[in-house]
């Protein structure tokens, strides 16, 4: 299995907050920014009671979709959706 950056092209931290993206990749596509904090997963709410790690379907196969709420400073949450592929062979 690989790691989710490997398949979304970004990593966060802990409280769900993105620390980096790969120009181009899939979360880079999909319009998700350093900085940004990721309050649901396709529908699952983070908090600090359930960890990304826990519902995260980010290592699925390449092609699956999943859908992200994100949140940049005090702006309203948006969605995007993130199409997983392989980023590392």
């Amino acid at each position: 299995n690989l790691p989710a950056c490997a398949r979304t092209g970004m990593m966060y931290l802990s409280d769900g907050v993105i620390s980096d993206t790969l120009p181009g990749s899939p979360a880079d596509q999909a319009g998700i920014r350093i900085g940004d904090r990721l309050l649901s997963v396709n529908g699952d709410l983070l908090g600090t009671r359930r960890s990304i790690r826990e519902i995260s379907p980010f290592s699925g196969l390449p092609g699956t979709r999943v859908k992200v709420e994100v949140q940049t400073g005090s702006q309203p949450p948006r969605t995007c959706t993130i199409t997983l592929r392989d980023l590392i062979q």
